[in-house]
C-alpha cells in the first residue's frame, strides 16, 4: 500500500507541472514599438526638383526636435524645409546647404501631454538634383534631440533615406552603314558586305550587330560584333 501512495502523489505532481507549463506557454509578450525619427527616399532627374518628408513614427507626446540632414552636395542640396505648423515656429538653418547638411529645429510651447502622437511629419524638405545622371546618395539623420512637452527626452533612432538621380535611358537606335558590297544585279556567287554604326551614347566598339540577307537567310543572325559577312556560292536570284 506503501508504494501505491508514492505512486499517486507523483502523478498528481507530474499533472501540476504540465498544467503550469501549458498555462505559461499561452502567454504572449508584445514588444514595445521603438521610435524612430525617417527620411523618405526621393528621385529627379538632373537639374529638377522633389520633395521628402522626415517623420518620427511611433511617437507619444512630440513636442520639440532638432535633427540634421545630411548628404552628399555633389549630387542634391535642399533649398526649402518647411515644418510641420502643428508643432509651433520652424528655426532651420539651412546656411550650410549647399556644403551637405541642414538642421531642422522647432519652438514649441505646449502644456503637459499636448505634444503629437502617432506617426508624426516634421518637415517637408525641397530637393534639389544638382549631379549626373546615375548619381546617388545617402540622405542622413542624425538626431540632437527629441523632446516631448514636459522637456524629457525621447529615445529614437534614426532611418535614413536615399536620393537617386536616373540614369538616362537611351532610346534613339543606333545609325548603321553598309560600307562595302554589291550593289544592283551581279554576275558572280561569292560576296562580302561590310558595315558601320554610331550611336549617341554607346561607343562604337561597344555596338553589335544582327544582318540578314533578304531572299537568302530565312531569319536575322545572332547579335554579333564583327562588322563583316562573306557568302559564298550564292544561288541565282539570291
Amino acid at each position: 500500500m506503501r508504494e501505491n501512495k508514492n505512486r499517486g502523489v507523483g502523478i498528481i505532481a507530474a499533472v501540476a507541472a504540465i498544467t503550469i507549463v501549458i498555462f505559461l506557454s499561452g502567454n504572449t509578450v508584445t514588444a514595445a514599438q521603438t521610435t524612430t525619427v525617417s527620411i523618405g527616399d526621393a528621385s529627379a532627374a538632373p537639374g529638377a526638383t522633389t520633395t521628402t518628408t522626415v517623420m518620427v513614427n511611433n511617437v507619444t507626446d512630440l513636442a520639440t526636435f532638432d535633427i540634421n540632414v545630411s548628404y552628399d552636395p555633389s549630387v542634391v542640396n535642399v533649398t526649402e524645409a518647411t515644418n510641420n505648423p502643428s508643432l509651433g515656429m520652424d528655426m532651420n538653418n539651412l546656411e550650410h546647404a549647399g556644403e551637405g547638411w541642414v538642421r531642422l529645429m522647432n519652438f514649441n510651447i505646449v502644456p503637459a501631454g499636448g505634444g503629437l502622437n502617432g506617426n508624426v511629419w516634421i518637415s517637408n524638405l525641397t530637393l534639389e538634383a544638382v549631379g549626373a545622371a546615375g548619381d546617388e546618395s545617402t540622405l542622413t539623420i542624425t538626431i540632437n534631440t527629441l523632446s516631448n512637452s514636459t522637456e524629457g527626452a525621447i529615445p529614437a533612432s534614426s532611418a535614413n533615406g536615399t536620393f537617386t538621380i536616373p540614369a538616362e535611358v537611351d532610346i534613339t537606335p543606333p545609325e548603321t552603314t553598309i560600307t562595302a558590297g554589291p550593289t544592283g544585279v551581279i554576275g558572280y556567287n561569292d560576296v562580302t558586305f561590310t558595315w558601320s554604326g554610331s550611336d549617341d551614347v554607346t561607343p562604337t566598339a561597344q555596338l553589335v550587330y544582327s544582318y540578314k540577307l533578304e531572299g537568302y537567310d530565312t531569319s536575322w543572325s545572332a547579335w554579333t560584333s564583327a562588322t563583316s559577312k562573306s557568302y559564298t556560292d550564292l544561288p541565282n536570284g539570291a
